[in-house]
């Protein structure tokens, strides 16, 4: 198994995409998760409008590489979805993570691909999809 497929460029610039962006002032949904296996740690703030359509996103993610970029992933997706059907994507990415052949309905998901042969990582990258979902059905703070 190469490591070096999972540093590849797209995945190093979704990474920096993640490092860039702030949490939202406005978000009326947030969450924070953690994995305790190693540590990683996401807050995803959401401004969603009355049609449960996601308007913003604002994070902060403090882990590794595939953590943030994973992060960044979401950022650049998920703005413009329903938010009551991020439990399911959440659950697409470990899936599909774990071996499963329907590639989750993320443009540029596929970049992750080499993750997949390292099963200790799937957690890293599905931290921040688990978050949009934990936000998307808790109230700010």
């Amino acid at each position: 198994m190469d490591t070096e497929k999972l540093y590849q460029e797209k995945i190093l610039a979704f990474a920096r995409q993640a490092r860039q962006h702030n949490l939202l002032d406005d978000a009326d949904h947030s969450a924070t998760v953690s994995n305790p296996t190693c540590g990683d740690r996401v807050r995803l703030d959401l401004k969603i409008d009355a049609t449960n359509t996601i308007l913003a996103i604002g994070a902060k993610a403090d882990g590794c590489a595939l953590c943030e970029a994973a992060t960044g992933l979401a950022i650049a997706t998920l703005v413009g979805r329903n938010a009551s059907g991020l439990a399911s994507l959440a659950d697409e990415m470990e899936t599909w993570l774990a071996g499963g052949e329907d590639t989750p309905d993320l443009t540029d998901c596929a970049v992750f691909t080499p993750v997949k042969d390292f099963s200790s990582r799937h957690s890293c990258v599905c931290l921040p999809f688990r978050a949009a979902a934990t936000a998307a059905g808790a109230r700010a703070d």
